[in-house]
């Protein structure tokens, strides 16, 4: 399948946000927002949008960095960069995260001809995949977190606490191995979408760390990567397709 891929400038709130978006060549498309690492926004996030472009949806990847010029940092050894990107993921909260995400909406329903969206994260965009879903309800049918952090934590907006407002499904994919995600965590956010009757696969896989979707990374996990991959596709197509 041929795909298009187009760097754009979208006016936000706080300030213009550059975003990728890769769609196939032809004809219009569901759409998926992807919610990027701290990492930052950069090639390896781009070519996931371009997976997804060749399934056939309109995938769009926004800079949450923009306001701090849109940095990227270390890709094989995040840690190496911890003290500079920490910060601006601090930046990132709840409600900034969803000024964005109103803000891309808007721009895909005045340029995109869709009505059903997606949401995927990676480690702190798994979290705020899970934020976009509970404030859409009405637009958002699937929602994925990658090794996602802070997913149900004593915070106030830990995503667990919106798992009334969730109406769509999800899948949640987990390192076995992972300091950043403690069991605890996990736990916690099972339960509380167990509470509220929303439909979730969540899969934990052994041998893995934090950070192994990223083919880039050190700790990628080429079988584990795949897995996931596999499960995230096959809920877009009967989410955003049946």
């Amino acid at each position: 399948m041929s795909i298009v891929g187009n760097e754009l400038q979208i006016p936000a709130a706080d300030g213009t946000m550059r975003a990728f978006n890769a769609r196939p060549g032809s004809g219009p498309a569901p759409a998926v927002i992807i919610y990027m690492d701290a990492v930052g926004y950069r090639d390896e996030l781009k070519e996931f949008a371009r997976r997804l472009a060749c399934a056939g949806y309109s995938a769009w990847l926004p800079d949450l960095f923009y306001r701090d010029g849109g940095p990227s940092f270390n890709t094989l050894n995040p840690r190496e960069d911890l003290a500079r990107f920490t910060p601006l993921m601090k930046k990132l909260t709840r409600e900034v995260l969803l000024r964005d995400t109103a803000a891309l909406i808007r721009w895909i329903d005045a340029h995109d001809a869709t009505c059903r969206i997606a949401t995927i994260g990676f480690c702190m965009g798994g979290r705020m995949a899970l934020w976009a879903a509970a404030e859409y309800p009405e637009r958002i049918a699937a929602a994925a977190s990658l090794h996602g952090g802070q997913l149900g934590t004593a915070s106030p907006d830990s995503p667990h606490r919106f798992a009334d407002r969730f109406r769509c499904r999800m899948y949640l994919g987990f390192a076995s191995d992972d300091d950043l995600v403690p069991q605890e965590h996990i736990d916690t956010l099972h339960a509380a979408l167990d509470a509220a009757g929303v439909q979730y696969e969540s899969q934990t896989h052994h041998g893995t760390q934090h950070g192994y979707m990223f083919p880039e990374r050190h700790c990628h996990h080429r079988a584990a990567a795949e897995r996931s991959w596999d499960r995230v596709l096959a809920l877009f197509a009967r989410e955003l397709r049946d």
